[in-house]
C-alpha cells in the first residue's frame, strides 16, 4: 500500500510527471521493440487517484487473508496472482486485437495491480461470512457490500480496466488453487493451508 501511494503521488507531482511514460505499456509495441519490462512496470501502481484510494481500501479489507496465511505466504500469493493475472491480461488483449475488438485503445495495458486485488474477491465471496444484514429499498445490504461496491468502482473506470478485473476474477475462480500454490511452494515448501479448523481457501 505504501509503495502504491508513493508511486501514484510522485506521478502526480510535476517534478516526476515525466516518469508516467514508464507505466505506459502498449502490448504490440512491447513485443516489437523488445521492451518486455514495461509489462511489469505498468503493474507497479495505479495512475488514477480514485483507483488508488479504492484499491488501497480493498487491500486493507483483505488483510484477513494475511492473518490467515501469514505475511510471507500472503505476499508470495499476491505476487504469484499478479504474475498469472498479467499473463492472462496480455493474452486477452492479443486475442481481442486478433478479433479486431478494440477495448484497449490499440492494445494499451491498463496500469495498476489489478492482479493482486480481484483474485481475492473469489476467496472473499466464499470464505468470509456475511454479517449485519439489513435491507434498503428491498435490496439486501451486508457488511461485505461496501467491499463489492469498491471493487465495482475500480473496474468501472473503462472497458480496459473491466477486462483486467475479469481476468483477475477469472484467475481466482476458474484457474483454481493449483497454479498459485505451485508458485508459493517453490518458495515455502510447507503446506499453505492453515489448521484443519479453518475452511479451505481457493485461489
Amino acid at each position: 500500500m505504501g509503495c502504491m501511494f508513493l508511486t501514484c503521488t510522485a506521478l502526480n507531482v510535476p517534478l516526476f510527471a515525466h516518469l508516467r511514460k514508464y507505466l505506459i505499456c502498449k502490448i504490440p509495441d512491447v513485443f516489437l521493440k523488445g521492451e518486455i519490462w514495461r509489462i511489469a512496470s505498468a503493474k507497479i501502481s495505479f495512475v488514477d487517484t480514485k483507483d488508488l484510494v479504492c484499491g488501497s481500501l480493498l487491500i486493507y479489507y483483505f488483510r484477513v487473508f494475511e492473518r490467515r496465511y501469514g505475511s510471507h505466504k500472503f505476499a508470495s500469493c499476491l505476487v504469484a496472482s499478479q504474475v498469472l493475472t498479467t499473463v492472462l491480461e496480455v493474452l486477452t488483449i492479443l486475442t481481442l486485437q486478433w478479433l479486431a475488438i478494440d477495448l484497449h485503445s490499440g492494445g494499451f495495458l491498463p496500469p495498476g495491480p489489478y492482479g493482486m486485488i480481484f483474485p481475492l474477491f473469489v476467496n472473499y465471496l466464499f470464505d468470509i461470512p456475511r454479517v449485519a444484514q439489513t435491507s434498503v429499498l428491498g435490496i439486501p445490504i451486508t457488511g461485505k457490500t461496501l467491499t463489492y461496491l469498491l471493487g465495482l468502482q475500480v473496474c468501472s473506470t473503462s472497458p480496459a480496466t473491466a477486462t483486467s478485473a475479469l481476468c483477475g476474477i477469472g484467475h481466482g475462480g476458474l484457474c483454481g488453487a493449483k497454479p498459485t500454490l505451485l508458485a508459493i511452494r517453490r518458495v515455502w515448501p510447507r503446506p499453505l493451508l492453515p489448521s484443519s479448523t479453518c475452511s479451505p481457501v481457493y485461489w
